[in-house]
């Protein structure tokens, strides 16, 4: 744990630093709270700064630079309807891209598809090992373009 951190509650730039540095290597984990109401995305950036004596600090760019935290959705994919609960037939269709099979093996694979009830259908040719980039991702929110492989 860090010798100097941030009081709870703080916002803006959050500042940690040791003292005594911890033995290589070094996991940083930290846990932040996006304000009650905020409904847009959040930019993150982080950077850590190394300083050695007798040495100029040398600044390391944090990666994921930045991290992009999406804004929540508000319906899950699978509710059509957005009433907030799946009813039994989006329940059956949520069990049916699950049950994708490839042959005799489960997959659970699917694909973007216009026009079908939730914009995906099964892909039975696809082998669960295959990882694709999906040009509409099953759950609003996500960013475009990540790279996805459901199963």
């Amino acid at each position: 744990m860090p010798q100097v951190v941030p009081s709870v509650g703080t916002t803006g730039t959050l500042e940690f630093a040791w003292t005594t540095p911890p033995a290589s290597p070094v996991t940083f984990t930290y846990t932040m709270n996006v304000p009650a109401g905020t409904t847009d995305e959040q930019i993150l950036t982080a950077s850590a700064i190394v300083r050695i004596s007798g040495l100029s600090p040398v600044t390391i760019t944090v990666t994921p630079s930045p991290l992009v935290v999406a804004k929540a959705p508000l319906y899950h994919s699978a509710d059509t309807n957005q009433d907030g609960k799946l009813s039994l037939l989006e329940l059956t269709r949520v069990i049916e891209l699950y049950n994708t099979r490839n042959g005799t093996s489960r997959t659970g694979c699917y694909a973007v598809q216009t026009g079908s009830e939730d914009g995906f259908t099964p892909a039975p040719t696809r082998t669960n090992s295959t990882t694709v980039t999906l040009t509409c991702l099953p759950q609003r929110g996500y960013r475009q373009g990540r790279q996805d492989r459901p199963a």
